[in-house]
């Protein structure tokens, strides 16, 4: 990581459920008007969220009053990108992937190779045009986004120094099948949240001196809702979907309740500590190979799912979101 960090953001994949986590992030610090962070942290859509808000200068250090006011101003350019530039799934996509896929797209991706059924081409010339590496690298905050492996199947992360950040969010909102994979050193990658939906690991590497906030876009404890299935009426690529919601649903709670107990496992060797003072050097060793250590920690998440499918950008739903996400932002935070 090199610098130390104070406090650090996390920000979960969604799709359209991005703009979720801008309207909680800029109600809390419209809040909190100390509340600054030098860790940017995201997948998917919060990796676009993630490294649009790390450009923000720090001039005076986390916590400074010129940083936190420009963190604040970036946090409304973001809110603004969302509300003026995203209109309608076509300013993120072309290409119709609705809840019915067209026998002429099944055909194209099966029989003549395709390797996408939309193109990316809006939301990715939107990176080009935001996402700007002279900012990020004068910035003076840390960042890390994650795009995943088709080669070998690994995480594969990106961070402050990357040489080429546009092409390494492009790559970390490539949602498989349905964008094209993003070339990178005789590699190939797409959506990090297919390995990695909350990057919540990566936050407590780190180390925060302060706290790790969490902004994401479903339930703490996941959300698969149960679904009368009937083949007769479905097809083979409605299985796939299905297996695909499951799937995601997994990682998010190996992320985000596998931190949570790691957070309680090291609270309750420090509470041994205290009752046994003669312990302590062997719980401090025992505590050190593990690796880990525990830091305060706060998530705001909605209390149910926001969205049928988060790849249909409905300027209603999301104008909706946004209004949740500030409401959420009003509630006390779970804490670890």
């Amino acid at each position: 990581m090199g610098e130390s960090v104070k406090r650090a953001l996390v920000m979960s994949g969604g799709g359209a459920k991005g703009i979720w986590e801008v309207g909680c992030l800029s109600r809390l610090l419209e809040k909190e008007r100390d509340l600054d962070f030098d860790f940017f942290l995201g997948v998917s859509a919060g990796s676009l969220n993630a490294t649009f808000l790390a450009q923000a200068p720090m001039e005076d250090g986390c916590g400074g009053t010129r940083s936190k006011e420009a963190l604040r101003d970036q946090a409304a350019a973001l809110a603004r990108i969302w509300h003026d530039e995203i209109q309608g799934t076509s300013d993120v996509y072309e290409g119709d992937i609705g809840e019915k896929i067209g026998l002429g797209q099944m055909i194209a991706v099966g029989i003549f190779g395709k390797d996408s059924l939309a193109d990316a081409a809006p939301i990715r010339s939107l990176i080009d045009r935001y996402v700007d590496p002279a900012l990020l690298a004068r910035s003076k905050r840390q960042l890390h986004i994650g795009a995943a492996s088709l080669q070998s199947g690994a995480y594969f992360p990106f961070d402050q120094s990357t040489t080429d950040i546009r092409l390494a969010v492009k790559a970390s909102t490539a949602v498989p099948g349905i964008f094209a994979p993003i070339e990178w050193e005789r590699d190939l990658l797409v959506d990090g949240a297919i390995r990695n939906n909350t990057p919540l690991g990566k936050a407590f590497d780190a180390r925060p001196e302060i706290e790790i906030y969490v902004i994401q876009t479903s339930p703490i404890e996941g959300h698969v809702p149960a679904e009368v299935w009937d083949m007769r009426h479905k097809s083979a690529l409605d299985v796939l979907y299905r297996i695909a919601v499951i799937m995601s649903d997994e990682v998010l709670r190996d992320d985000i309740v596998g931190a949570r107990e790691w957070n309680r496992a090291i609270k309750a060797l420090e509470d041994v500590k205290v009752a046994v003072p003669a312990a302590a050097a062997a719980i401090d060793a025992e505590i050190a190979k593990l690796g880990k250590i525990r830091v305060p920690t706060r998530i705001y998440a909605p209390p149910e799912k926001l969205l049928d499918d988060e790849l249909i950008f409905d300027k209603r739903d999301l104008d909706e979101m946004w209004l949740k996400g500030r409401a959420r932002a009003d509630q006390p935070p779970t804490v670890w």
